[in-house]
């Protein structure tokens, strides 16, 4: 445990009194720069902490199966030139239906960094009795032009459904009609990721990631489909 004493910022504040009662606070303290988008920290710790780890996830065997910043970075470059060398553009979208993963995580990243829209989904509503009924409601009003699954073989259930057997699916363990995700770690080139990274758009006033690029599936009541942008 670092026992690294903890900075905070000054306590300031100031008070602008209305005649009318009203109060306004405010800090005096001037924003300073920041990046615009969750995924420049990436490459930023890549660079300044490369060895360090990024993600651990427990391994089959009990271990656990480790990436550092550098290792990341490099996937998410990789896997995002592949996106786009499938003709992924911005606004496309992923349907991303197994668990958290480390692989998810990469490919997370690589989607957000080149504009498409993330849709992480319920991995139950594909596992488990009577969830396709969900999964198709939702499948019908995304339209999803990428699906990522850990394993397209415990996940091919999702193929009944049209919307998702009309998109290019990426897996882990190299499910047959899937692309498999090493593939995508394999390439070496970069040029387009790097154009569609840092010179997407920006609209509705903010860049791309995260506001634009990541949807979220709530919880509520059955057969009504609600999102949040998040």
């Amino acid at each position: 445990m670092s026992t690294k004493a903890l900075t905070f910022a000054p306590r300031e504040l100031s008070i602008e009194r209305r005649t009318d009662g009203t109060l306004l606070l405010s800090s005096p303290i001037k924003l300073g720069k920041c990046d615009w988008r969750i995924t420049d920290f990436l490459p930023t710790w890549a660079n300044s902490v490369p060895d360090r780890i990024f993600l651990a996830q427990r391994s089959a065997s009990g271990g656990w199966d480790k990436i550092t910043y550098s290792e990341a970075w490099l996937q998410v470059q990789a896997v995002g030139q592949s996106l786009i060398d499938m003709g992924a553009k911005p606004d496309d979208k992923l349907a991303m239906l197994s668990g958290n993963s480390i692989e998810n995580a990469v490919v997370s990243f690589a989607a957000m960094s080149i504009g498409v829209i993330l849709a992480p989904i319920s991995p139950n509503y594909t596992l488990m009795p009577g969830g396709l009924a969900r999964l198709k409601d939702i499948a019908e009003t995304l339209s999803p032009n990428f699906v990522f699954v850990q394993s397209g073989r415990d996940f091919s259930a999702g193929r009944s459904i049209p919307e998702l057997a009309a998109a290019t699916w990426i897996s882990i363990d190299g499910a047959p009609e899937t692309v498999p995700f090493r593939n995508l770690t394999a390439q070496s080139g970069s040029d387009g990721f790097e154009r569609a990274s840092w010179q997407a758009p920006c609209k509705w006033g903010v860049c791309w990631c995260p506001l634009r690029t990541h949807l979220c599936r709530l919880s509520g009541c059955p057969g009504i489909i609600r999102w949040a942008v998040t």
